[in-house]
């Protein structure tokens, strides 16, 4: 299980890689934030995520 957020494009300031796909989200783009539930590491474990690759997984 997942938790997850809207990251918005004027909070989008630097590039991500998507997991879904292995591209860049370049800065300025809105995406995905998301990390497990059920781990304590937070951060650590944040992944951004392109909307629609978040969709099809």
């Amino acid at each position: 299980m997942y938790l997850f957020r809207h990251m918005g494009s004027h909070a989008a300031q630097k590039f991500y890689v998507c997991p879904g796909c292995n591209q860049n989200i370049p800065p300025g783009v809105a995406h995905i934030v998301a990390w497990p539930r059920d781990t304590g590491r937070g951060a650590d474990d944040r992944r951004h995520w392109h909307r629609h690759c978040w969709d099809r997984r």
